[in-house]
């Protein structure tokens, strides 16, 4: 299967969730646009051959908004744990598109993964079987990064721990490696590291 019908799967799944936001833009050039669809996204099939063989409209039903989306044009995707200032700069949960290990302008994020200060686990569970998922079906296309906050708070560092510990338990293995207060985003890229291998 080629790297288009790989994504086009991975989005696909991604649309397939409820919870699921669109971001399009980068904070990095001062506008970051998302829609919500509430599972109502929907992806177009393949149109065209050859050097739009990757072009895809994405829409949500009922409105006549719409993306254009050259899923050709990405090399792979990050499932990135970051820190957001909307949150707190607790982390988000997102799924970023990069094209030469660059980030473009499109993402994919899980809505409203906190509820007050505690974080969802049902939908941090999704996240992170999804994570797993497609890095088992899609190897080499699909990576982890965890990024820790600008300012170390309790809760912030009890998410990071949260978190954690739900991949570990999905990874079912059995003594967690010590999780460092000091480097919460580098305890959960260890976890992710030691159940991969």
């Amino acid at each position: 299967m080629d790297s288009i019908a790989r994504l086009d799967r991975i989005v696909r799944d991604w649309l397939d969730d409820p919870d699921t936001t669109i971001v399009c833009g980068r904070w990095t050039d001062g506008s970051v646009g998302e829609l919500l669809p509430r599972g109502r996204a929907r992806l177009s099939a393949a149109k065209h051959e050859g050097r739009f063989a990757g072009l895809r409209d994405l829409w949500i039903e009922g409105e006549e908004h719409h993306l254009h989306v050259d899923l050709g044009s990405f090399d792979r995707v990050v499932y990135a744990v970051v820190p957001s200032v909307c949150f707190g700069w607790r982390p988000s949960l997102e799924l970023r598109f990069e094209r030469a290990s660059q980030p473009t302008g499109l993402a994919f994020a899980t809505s409203a993964p906190y509820a007050v200060d505690r974080l969802r686990t049902p939908l941090a569970e999704r996240y992170l079987r999804r994570l797993l998922h497609h890095r088992d079906e899609h190897p080499g296309l699909v990576a982890f990064a965890a990024q820790a906050a600008p300012q170390r708070t309790h809760a912030n560092g009890a998410t990071y721990r949260e978190l954690a510990a739900l991949l570990w338990q999905l990874g079912a293995r059995a003594d967690a490696p010590p999780f460092d207060e000091h480097d919460p985003a580098g305890s959960l890229t260890r976890v992710y590291e030691e159940i991969r291998a």
